[in-house]
């Protein structure tokens, strides 16, 4: 039907089609998530199966080889992280040294060591002056704090309140349920895309008109190239940068440094958050070792994740990675935000690499048309300068 129609008018409803077809996928995009990731992953792994390939090695061997090293590499780091875990999990939820009995009875020492403070006095006190007692007498001190806190700042507001933590909630429990699907799919998607990869760039290419099909392919390249030295080099840096906090962990003492400081590494996958989150559970996980003191723990978590930010920064980044994806700071902050605000868990994760393709995509499609623009409206304007300043006879 379209190919009876004039060109201008196939190529108008080829782009109202496209356009229903992004946003039909938009729509559906939890479910497509998990496809997305497993393409990407498929085509990360596709040179290493083309050089097994090359070695005289069937396609199906290949990609059986590579999905079998990686399960043993999987069960083993599992194993590690399911005995350390267990075991931070039981120090964590001790119901006498535990993290909520030791951040409680720090609170309670804290508030009391600053009794009289006028912020303290601003926060807790009653109109009339009378104090209420939080930190002292029975019950939990964490416990008081937040009843106190409610009674300032939550009271008369219950359904505001219940209608935002419901929000809250469900948005990051639909975040966990999909990286739990992708978790699964991915490898089922990854392991069918590689052996079809090359018959889908074929098919797409078929369909690209002729004059473009050299930038098309150049466009499609720098995008791989991107996304292959981004995912390779991020988690090369992630693993070391684990291996670097897992040693530093372990010279100033911390508990669990195995675990936390590996965990804390590949968290750094998503920027900002992860690195934070990662360091924030560390220090908290360090709190609960016997005669541990705040200020002293304190610095010296913080000094060891300062040093692991500065070498990733200075060292790691700019060996491994350089400037593959040629990101303003200031852009990456915006794009993270971004992608975990419009996808979850998997928008954090693909932020960068996503903001990257479509940089070099506005690089290459639209900065020159606006060029071509910009140099078409230019020679009007000169022309009737140049004619305003002829002298009339």
């Amino acid at each position: 039907m379209l190919d009876r129609l004039s060109p201008q008018r196939r190529n108008t409803a080829l782009a109202a089609l496209t356009l229903l077809a992004v946003l039909a996928a938009w729509q559906v995009r939890d479910i497509l998530n998990p496809l997305v990731a497993g393409y990407v992953l498929a085509y990360i792994a596709q040179p290493l199966v083309l050089k097994l390939e090359g070695r005289g090695w069937s396609r199906l061997r290949a990609v059986n080889t590579i999905y079998f090293m990686f399960a043993v590499f999987s069960v083993l780091m599992g194993l590690v992280a399911w005995s350390q875990g267990s075991l931070l999990a039981e120090r964590v939820l001790d119901p006498e040294l535990g993290l909520i009995p030791t951040l409680d009875a720090r609170l309670g020492s804290f508030i009391e060591a600053h009794r009289g403070s006028a912020w303290l006095d601003w926060l807790f006190d009653d109109a009339d002056g009378s104090t209420r007692v939080v930190g002292l007498g029975e019950g939990s001190t964490l416990a008081l704090l937040a009843q106190q806190l409610w009674l300032e700042f939550g009271a008369g507001r219950e359904g505001d309140v219940a209608a935002q933590g419901a929000g809250v909630l469900s948005h990051w429990f639909g975040s966990a349920v999909g990286l739990v699907s992708m978790l699964v799919l991915l490898p089922i998607y990854a392991w069918y895309l590689l052996f079809e990869l090359d018959r889908i760039h074929a098919g797409v290419r078929k369909y690209v008109p002729a004059p473009e099909q050299e930038r098309v392919t150049r466009i499609a390249q720098r995008i791989g190239e991107v996304l292959t030295v981004f995912f390779r080099g991020r988690l090369t840096v992630c693993l070391m940068k684990g291996v670097l906090l897992t040693v530093g962990l372990w010279l100033v003492g911390a508990p669990y440094a195995v675990f936390l400081g590996m965990a804390s590494g590949f968290a750094a996958l998503i920027p900002f958050v992860g690195a934070f989150l990662g360091y924030a559970f560390t220090f908290l996980v360090a709190l609960t070792s016997p005669g541990a003191e705040f200020l002293v723990t304190f610095g010296l978590i913080s000094a060891v994740f300062a040093i692991a930010e500065v070498l990733e920064g200075y060292f790691l980044v700019p060996r491994i990675l350089g400037d593959s994806l040629g990101l303003h700071p200031l852009f990456v902050f915006v794009a993270v935000f971004i992608g975990g605000a419009t996808m979850g868990m998997f928008g954090l994760l693909l932020a960068l690499p996503l903001a990257a393709s479509g940089l070099i995509l506005v690089r290459e499609l639209v900065v020159p048309a606006m060029e071509q623009f910009a140099a078409a409206d230019d020679v009007p304007l000169a022309n009737a300068e140049e004619k305003e300043e002829e002298p009339t006879p």
